[in-house]
């Protein structure tokens, strides 16, 4: 299995692992949400069924107000939960990403991968994380090696001289593009498993 088969397959998984636990996020918010609207359907009811004999007018105004406000909330309480769980779902990704980052497979694979770009590319740089940087030692001859800063969890970009672009193989950024992606799914849309 090369390095794109098992970035993909990787992708795969992380993706598949990323949705399943949505739907669980999604289930979890769903019923929360009927059960909070239900509690408060039922007390809105309450409360005007004892009130309507004598002040029917003010009753129906109170009532919808309140419906309202507690849809409100409701859905106020759902979005910080679903942020919540997102926030912890991806800190889980990351935080195994970064284990990964210091198993043999990874270096195998980076230096594979870091290798079929370098005889894809006749001029290049890569920029890659300075903990990553002994990794490459062997290519310092046959391109430059950027040590970075910043924190890639994982992976390198690379800077094609010929074209002038940079390709991003950093982990970090598929996980902020599979982030970005999770976050577009709007809360009405969960449990029906499309955007």
């Amino acid at each position: 299995m090369n390095v794109k088969e098992k970035l993909a397959f990787f992708s795969k998984v992380a993706t598949q692992e990323a949705q399943s636990r949505r739907l669980e996020i999604l289930r979890d918010i769903e019923q929360r949400m009927n059960e909070a609207v239900r509690e408060i359907t039922l007390t809105a009811k309450k409360q005007a069924d004892e009130r309507l004999r004598s002040e029917t007018y003010k009753i129906e105004r109170k009532k919808n107000k309140e419906i309202i406000q507690a849809s409100t909330e409701a859905r106020k309480n759902a979005v910080e939960l679903r942020s919540r769980l997102i926030q912890g779902l991806f800190d889980g990704v990351t935080e195994r990403l970064r284990k990964y980052t210091e198993s043999e497979e990874y270096k195998t694979d980076l230096t594979r991968r870091v290798a079929e770009l370098i005889q894809k590319h006749n001029r290049c740089k890569i920029f890659i994380s300075k903990r990553d940087v002994p990794l490459l030692k062997f290519y310092e001859d046959k391109t430059e090696i950027v040590p970075v800063d910043d924190d890639y969890i994982g992976g390198f970009k690379l800077m094609n001289l010929d074209k002038n672009s940079l390709e991003d193989y950093t982990y970090q950024s598929r996980l902020k593009d599979e982030r970005e992606r999770f976050n577009e799914l709007k809360l009405a849309d969960y449990g029906r498993g499309s955007k």
